[in-house]
């Protein structure tokens, strides 16, 4: 599987999992951004913005790591940019999961 490919299903995976926020939240409502060591909740934003902060963002980092990193040729023989690919998406996902786990679960709590 090629990088792009990687990149292009991990981008997938991050609008498939705030679709699922989007669904699990009321209409009207905010998400938490920023929570304190004891849980409270330091600010919050519209959730349509709540939940495209990190898709956006990983697309970005995604286009960046792409397209202007450095191609085999100009780097030593240790290149490990495939794992570098899968390492990035699963650390994007993970984040992103967890951050919208936590939102929906204290939006319906609340």
């Amino acid at each position: 599987m090629s990088e792009a490919t990687m990149y292009l299903l991990a981008i997938i995976i991050l609008i498939f999992i705030s679709l699922v926020a989007l669904k699990s939240t009321p209409k009207k409502c905010h998400l938490p951004m920023l929570w304190g060591y004891r849980g409270e909740v330091y600010w919050q934003i519209p959730r349509r913005w709540a939940v495209s902060v990190t898709p956006t963002i990983a697309a970005l980092a995604f286009y960046l790591f792409l397209f202007e990193t450095p191609t085999p040729d100009e780097i030593q023989s240790n290149y490990v940019h495939p794992i570098s690919t899968l390492t990035n998406s699963i650390v994007f996902i993970s984040f992103h999961l967890l951050h919208m786990t936590l939102a929906v679960s204290y939006k319906n709590k609340n």
